[in-house]
């Protein structure tokens, strides 16, 4: 990808989505998640509408092939220093501009799993970055009370409680710090 910056992102969608590109812009409601697209960003899936209803079966299927092409991927995907050096170049340059907090979210405990197997220690090298840089690191992945519908995206509902909740968690944290 070479630019992240448009709305739509066209590059994003030709290169990184799988469905046919006439659908990426409108909401289905047959046999597919309801996609929201907001003016802030982000793209709300809601599991059920008038006309449709998310089953446990479909979301059971999306898990299924979500984890198989990851694990798939994972087969050729390498961890990259490169891309973690820039991870902490991208940190340094946001603390110019105000707090930065690294956030892990939350998802399927079987995706955690897999994330894990890839990326050993994937947590402690996120403490040493949040330690070394002196911000927090918030690591919701092992809450499993939010709903996903593939393995690692969040439902709707899941969506508001869980953004609710970190907005809680970084006031608590801001109120504690000297």
């Amino acid at each position: 990808m070479s630019d992240f910056n448009k709305h739509p992102n066209f590059e994003y969608i030709r290169k990184c989505y799988s469905n046919p590109l006439y659908g990426t812009f409108f909401n289905k409601t047959n046999n597919e998640l309801i996609r929201i697209f907001h003016d802030d960003g982000w793209l709300e899936f809601k599991h059920e509408s008038r006309n449709y209803k998310m089953t446990d079966i479909r979301v059971k299927a999306l898990k299924e092939t979500q984890y198989v092409g990851y694990t798939k991927m994972a087969e050729y995907e390498k961890k990259s220093e490169y891309r973690i050096s820039k991870f902490k170049e991208t940190i340094t340059y946001l603390q110019q501009y105000g707090s930065v907090i690294l956030i892990r979210m939350p998802l399927d405990e079987d995706f955690l799993k897999l994330e894990n197997g890839f990326f050993e220690n994937f947590d402690d090298r996120m403490m040493k970055i949040s330690a070394t840089y002196n911000i927090p690191y918030f690591n919701y992945s092992r809450d499993h009370n939010y709903k996903t519908y593939d393995g690692s995206h969040l439902f709707s509902e899941s969506a508001k409680t869980f953004t609710k909740n970190v907005c809680i968690d970084i006031k608590n944290y801001q109120k504690n710090q000297p």
